[in-house]
């Protein structure tokens, strides 16, 4: 499958270069392949090494997924065991958070989602990595419909009895603490990406995704003080989707090929 050479490099200490932690749902599983391919030439001649954990309706504090699939939350996968090993034999390490909220569908508390934001937190910086994040759109601190939000929850969270009211309520008190971990705690947020969400609003529009992860590979370059390469085209996040669909149902649903070492 396509980054098969990128994912079995990941677990290979004292290699140096650029450790890449990469936290997300569907938006980053769906743009993998191209989004780490361009960070890895934006590194060169420093090698790049990737640690994943992501998947479509992956959690940060419940365990979530889609149709049979089911995922560890990432705050207690073993990505973390595995990170302190690399990062010791990197030059940098940079962590990306995205995709943050699914957990709030799965009956999470906002004050549990903070809880398990923040030891995630605590665990890149003790590891010495650049923390990015991606807040949750703005969209949902709005009081959106109640139609809107049932519409929403039936297509992509069957199971799930929350309700808008206190949804919007966690969102709002999740983006606070991302607002004051920026200024408090060194996280550095990815902001204004919400006018390339499509038309569920959780999603990237499928022909923005390229410009939604150039702006994210671009800030990620800034904290790297590295000239970003030249921008994703659609042709890339084409690529990409396909290799996402290869990866879901031959690798998370059927196992068929296993995934590299590192994606948890």
């Amino acid at each position: 499958m396509n980054g098969t050479n990128r994912e079995t490099q990941a677990d290979r200490p004292g290699a140096g270069g650029v450790l890449f932690i990469l936290l997300g749902a569907s938006n980053l599983a769906r743009a993998y392949s191209g989004f780490a391919r361009l960070l890895e030439e934006g590194v060169r001649p420093r090698p790049a090494r990737f640690l994943n954990a992501m998947g479509p309706g992956r959690g940060y504090s419940r365990p979530g997924g889609f149709v049979s699939v089911v995922y560890p939350p990432i705050g207690s996968c073993g990505l973390f065991s595995a990170a302190r090993e690399q990062a010791d034999g990197a030059e940098r390490t940079v962590a990306l958070v995205a995709d943050i909220g699914n957990d709030i569908m799965y009956g999470a508390s906002a004050e549990d989602v903070v809880a398990d934001l923040e030891a995630i937190f605590e665990k890149l910086r003790g590891l010495g990595a650049d923390i990015l994040a991606v807040p949750i759109p703005e969209i949902f601190e709005d009081n959106f419909g109640e139609f809107y939000f049932r519409c929403l929850r039936f297509l992509f969270y069957p199971r799930s009895s929350a309700g808008r009211a206190e949804a919007v309520a966690a969102i709002r008190r999740i983006n606070r603490f991302l607002k004051d971990s920026e200024s408090g705690r060194g996280i550095r947020l990815i902001r204004g990406l919400d006018r390339y969400c499509g038309f569920d609003k959780i999603h990237y529009d499928f022909f923005q995704m390229h410009r939604v992860w150039s702006e994210i590979s671009r800030e990620i370059f800034r904290v790297l003080e590295t000239d970003p390469p030249p921008a994703l085209g659609p042709l890339s996040m084409a690529a990409s989707l396909g290799a996402n669909m290869l990866r879901l149902f031959f690798s998370d649903m059927l196992p068929f090929v296993k995934k590299g070492p590192g994606f948890y």
